[in-house]
């Protein structure tokens, strides 16, 4: 084991599940896979990610909301990553909540003024409205940094493009 080179070693461990690497944390003693497994055990972020669920199952079309707390830090990279695959297909249809203070605010100002900037119930927002499709993406300085909607009159009685924003229907 004193042979295996210390990236081998970090590349290993990196694989490894909170539980696994809570139980080996306490349990090693070399001192090569030692200093990884506490480098590891100790600066490792764990992420929780929520789905609610509504109308049914999680398919393609339905509405999802994914909510984001305390202790995450979201790269901006990661909302633009989010707008383009909006862009690229015009059918995505979710809510991404979060606490104040998760998205680097200049990035994100940055990014909402490429859109339709508004002002709504003191929220500061920016419009994207899709080229071919009925869809719209809005950006917001506050709990809900990215949300796009998808015109869903073909497939549903109710349409929440429709009812909370009829101007991008």
């Amino acid at each position: 084991m004193d042979a295996l080179p210390w990236k081998f070693v970090d590349s290993v461990v990196e694989l490894f599940g909170r539980k696994t690497l809570d139980e080996l944390a306490q349990e090693v003693r070399h001192p090569l896979w030692k200093d990884v497994v506490d480098l590891h055990h100790n600066n490792r972020m764990y992420y929780i990610v929520k789905f609610r669920k509504e109308e049914g199952d999680i398919k393609p079309g339905k509405r999802v909301r994914a909510a984001l707390h305390r202790g995450v830090h979201l790269d901006i990279n990661y909302i633009q990553n989010l707008l383009d695959l909006w862009k690229s297909s015009g059918n995505l249809n979710f809510d991404l909540c979060s606490s104040e203070g998760i998205v680097d605010k200049d990035g994100l100002l940055a990014l909402m003024s490429k859109g339709r900037e508004t002002w709504r119930h003191d929220r500061h927002q920016s419009f994207f409205q899709h080229e071919t499709e009925k869809s719209v993406a809005i950006l917001s300085s506050q709990s809900y940094p990215i949300s796009c909607y998808t015109c869903e009159c073909d497939r549903s009685e109710k349409c929440l493009l429709k009812e909370r924003y009829p101007k991008y229907h």
